[in-house]
């Protein structure tokens, strides 16, 4: 591609692409290297998209790179370097993301205006917790005062 671009009547390549892109593609391809090596990010990808069909047409592949960089924008950081909560071969238990598959962890569910449900994803990731984790910590000491003043309530304080 070099040679085309140094002498573009000599006919080196039939499908010339940019000068820019010819001459990032050496990092590019170190930097994919680099991500496949992530033993962590490969096992997360598999759980999370290792069950899609993989597409056949160029622009289906980069709609599913579009699509799965939406979803980790998401995040405040990637979600594979978040702790796992248990070990398991077929599903993600990574706390960030996968949270709900905790032992202990059980499904509730709250309403929330847009803008707070999305303060309160950031504001979970910001302490490195699953937003179900946060919000356990939340109300933790609400429930703790409730219980106290049924105690007293109950005359049995």
């Amino acid at each position: 591609m070099k040679m085309h671009h140094a002498h573009p009547k000599a006919g080196f390549a039939r499908n010339a692409l940019p000068l820019h892109v010819v001459e990032g593609i050496k990092e590019r391809i170190a930097q994919v290297q680099r991500e496949i090596q992530d033993a962590a990010r490969r096992v997360w990808f598999e759980h999370h998209y290792g069950d899609m069909r993989t597409p056949r047409l160029r622009s289906e592949k980069h709609g599913e790179v579009e699509r799965c960089a939406e979803k980790l924008k998401g995040y405040l950081y990637p979600p594979w370097e978040s702790p796992e909560g248990r070990q398991s071969d077929h599903a993600c238990t990574r706390v960030l993301c996968c949270g709900h598959t905790q032992r202990e962890s059980c499904l509730t569910f709250i309403t929330l205006p847009n803008p707070d449900r999305e303060a309160l994803k950031h504001m979970a990731y910001a302490r490195g917790l699953w937003v179900g984790d946060l919000l356990g910590a939340l109300v933790k000491p609400a429930l703790e005062e409730w219980r106290q003043s049924q105690a007293t309530d109950d005359g049995t304080s």
